[in-house]
């Protein structure tokens, strides 16, 4: 970071844009009360200061030559637009009637009754067979403000949100304090808060209705820094810092006050999706995808991050070399809790009121994924609940460096670098993992079971990976001059990525591990043609609060494995089988052999 000097200076800036400088452009989507079109929102302004010089205070301390301080701060607002435009049903079709539904050929979509097989008289469903739950949301369900496309079936709704506010603050300052003409010290402190709400599909209503999309994205970064230099010879000089870094990543449904019976116990609206010809735009957050049959619905996604490190160095000139040696200990803290999928996720699909034939030829364009909703006839459904993992790891390097100039144009890099990286652990070893020399049960006995970290009956009876002892890695490099003008340079390095079991496990593996002990839920729709009461799931039926499954890992979609620190065959205990989670909520069976709290139980 920038310091101060023995002089006052600084500067500011402004930098703005905004709609009034802007044309409505070729296909607007913003238009006044009479029907006048309007430039989209682009409400931009970036502004702040810098100012920097001695520490002064009048009549008591003057710090020319001695104290300097630097202070900068930055202030960003963003009215983001929304251009997307969705898809609602019409008001026929919120009422049963599909007389007008028409493919974009303009003809009739028909729409079948799945109890009989046959279509809708006149393609219109009496409003008797509605699903309770489905009357429930149909108020909140817009109607369509838009010519649109496909005989106004679709692209018909414009945003119902106009921009989304984005904010940022970013400040820091520094001091510097030279304490003596041989040693010194230097102080950062930085902040940076960040706010950028999202929409994860068209805005077509509100946040304050219970179908909005929007998810918020409060960020908070926070540093310290002390670094001190003394200069103890002429040749010798040491240098200490510590690093102070966390940052913390929020992200909320934007409505969290949503009542849908549904859902039991949640206070957001599930996702809900539609395929086919004419679907309207999703309703609820998506809080990502990861298994084979649906994307989450987001309530909370919480990620606190803070990183410690401390550094010293030594560094001594002798004749021709110049080498560097120290240390340097790191300590990482990260708390998650992803709950990207505790909302519950329906799935409605035109197949479910399509011909029941599915070799047709008209199967899968047939039947209207709304009219499903209507019926309340799921075509596949999921939640998954999570515990808050609590996440730490620490890691110690030791290295030694030559600069060694063995002639006036050849100088010669030489060094070493040990890194000792000591595996993850969870505070309350919610971590599952493959034992890859456990015989499986749910496989026919073949080698790779799942197992946890921990010390109860049946757990692996460790609490981390083991650590890899032979981090060693060699430096050599060289610079030589061929011309006062050129100066050819090369080298070769071994470097140790932090990954793997160190790093939470790479891409967050760790936090994809842990929702396997919470309970999980997960119905997924076959290729063929569905009878309801199989492969369906009504939606008057309640998606309730997940249980740990039985067997208890039915719905693992990935596991990691890695070299324990520790090796105990656990051979019964909790079973990886794609299958079985399906299998255990159809028919409850149980393959737990084991006592092991809070996972085989």
């Amino acid at each position: 970071m920038a310091s101060g000097t023995n002089q006052l200076h600084g500067d500011a800036f402004e930098i703005v844009r905004n709609q009034l400088f802007d044309s409505a452009g070729f296909f607007p989507v913003r238009f006044s009360p009479t029907g006048v079109a309007l430039p989209p929102i682009d409400q931009q302004n970036d502004y702040g200061f810098t100012v920097g010089g001695p520490v002064t205070i009048p009549h008591l301390y003057h710090g020319m030559n001695r104290t300097f301080f630097h202070v900068s701060v930055d202030w960003f607002r963003l009215n983001q637009a929304q251009f997307i435009i969705g898809t609602v049903p019409t008001a026929a079709m919120k009422g049963g009637d599909f007389s007008q539904f028409v493919d974009s050929n303009g003809n009739l979509i028909p729409i079948y009754d799945p109890t009989t097989g046959q279509p809708f008289a006149n393609n219109k469903i009496d409003p008797g067979r509605f699903s309770a739950l489905a009357k429930t949301l149909l108020p909140s369900i817009p109607d369509p403000d838009r010519t649109g496309t496909n005989a106004g079936l679709q692209n018909n709704k414009s945003p119902s949100v106009a921009a989304i506010p984005i904010r940022q603050l970013l400040w820091d300052y520094t001091l510097d304090e030279n304490i003596s003409s041989s040693q010194s010290i230097h102080f950062s402190h930085w902040r940076d808060s960040y706010n950028a709400p999202s929409l994860t599909s068209a805005p077509i209503v509100p946040t304050s209705n219970p179908l909005q999309s929007e998810e918020t994205n409060n960020i908070l970064g926070t540093g310290f820094v002390v670094n001190y230099v003394k200069t103890i010879s002429k040749n010798l000089v040491v240098t200490a810092r510590a690093d102070w870094i966390g940052n913390t990543i929020v992200q909320d449904n934007a409505n969290l006050n949503v009542s849908f019976a549904g859902v039991q116990n949640g206070s957001t609206l599930p996702l809900i999706t539609f395929d086919g010809q004419s679907a309207p735009s999703a309703w609820g957050v998506n809080g990502g995808a990861y298994l084979e049959c649906c994307s989450g619905g987001l309530t909370v996604n919480n990620n606190r991050m803070l990183g410690i490190v401390g550094v010293n160095n030594w560094l001594w000139t002798k004749g021709r070399h110049t080498m560097n040696f120290g240390a340097q200990v790191r300590r990482t803290y990260q708390d998650t809790l992803d709950c990207n999928f505790c909302s519950g996720t329906f799935d409605f699909s035109q197949r479910t009121t399509s011909t029941p034939d599915s070799n047709d030829t008209n199967f899968g364009a047939y039947g209207s994924s709304f009219a499903s909703f209507l019926l309340g006839l799921v075509d596949s459904s999921e939640r998954i609940f999570i515990t808050q993992d609590k996440l730490r790891n620490r890691a110690f390097a030791f290295y030694a460096q030559d600069d060694f100039k063995l002639t006036s144009r050849l100088t010669i890099n030489a060094g070493i670098r040990y890194d000792i990286l000591v595996p993850f652990t969870e505070e309350h070893n919610n971590i599952i993992f493959v034992d890859r020399t456990a015989p499986n049960p749910g496989a026919g006995g073949l080698l790779g079971a799942a197992t946890k970290f921990g010390n109860c009956n049946g757990c692996a009876n460790v609490n981390r990976a083991a650590v890899h002892w032979k981090y060693f890695q060699p430096r050599l490099g060289f610079s030589y001059q061929l011309t006062p003008k050129t100066v050819v340079q090369g080298g070769f390095y071994l470097s140790v990525l932090n990954g793997g079991a160190y790093e939470y496990g790479t891409s967050f593996a760790a936090s994809f591990m842990s929702p396997l002990l919470n309970g999980s839920f997960l119905r997924a729709q076959p290729a063929a043609a569905l009878p309801v009461t199989e492969a369906g799931i009504r939606l008057r039926s309640l998606l309730r609060k997940p249980r740990p499954s039985t067997p208890p890992l039915g719905t693992a979609a990935s596991s990691s494995t890695f070299r324990q620190a520790k090796t105990t065959i656990c051979p019964n205990c909790l079973t990886l089988h794609r299958w079985a989670q399906l299998h255990t909520t159809r028919h409850g069976a149980s393959g737990c052999s084991v006592n092991c709290p809070g996972v085989c139980s």
